[in-house]
């Protein structure tokens, strides 16, 4: 198999956020509330999520914060648990946040994360990027796993 080459991101997700951002400050309080394909959430749940990852991104790299519980994950099955259990905790809590606001910490926060991806050395190692069944990766395709989340 080829190595694969690698595809920089930091431009395309400094876009396309930028584009979610002009989308969603567009929307109504309506729109805000439509349920999206999973379970439960809306379009408002969406964007919170989108918030707690570039939060957690920027912690746990630009300001190597490491939580005092470490998570053991022994199986792929157990990564999926972990991701949905987060996802649902910070979705839930949430919901008592305006929509406003959580369009305003995404916009002042995806700034800091741009900021920080383009200080990073796009060859050195990352963490994983376990859909593709890696333990290490490059920087550079952990921020383009990053962009297709966006």
């Amino acid at each position: 198999m080829e190595p694969l080459l690698p595809l920089f991101t930091n431009d395309l997700l400094r876009e396309v956020d930028q584009k979610l951002y002009d989308l969603l400050s567009s929307i109504t309080e309506k729109d805000w509330q439509k349920q999206i394909a999973v379970d439960g959430w809306s379009v408002k749940d969406v964007l919170s999520h989108l918030v707690d990852v570039i939060l957690r991104r920027l912690s746990a790299g630009r300001d190597r914060y490491t939580p005092a519980k470490a998570v053991v994950l022994d199986r792929y099955q157990d990564l999926v648990n972990y991701v949905e259990d987060l996802a649902d905790q910070w979705v839930g809590t949430f919901r008592r946040v305006s929509p406003q606001l959580v369009l305003s910490l995404f916009h002042d926060y995806q700034d800091a994360l741009y900021k920080y991806f383009c200080s990073l050395n796009p060859y050195d190692l990352a963490l994983g990027v376990a859909w593709a069944n890696e333990s290490v990766s490059c920087v550079w395709f952990d921020l383009a796993r990053e962009y297709s989340e966006h």
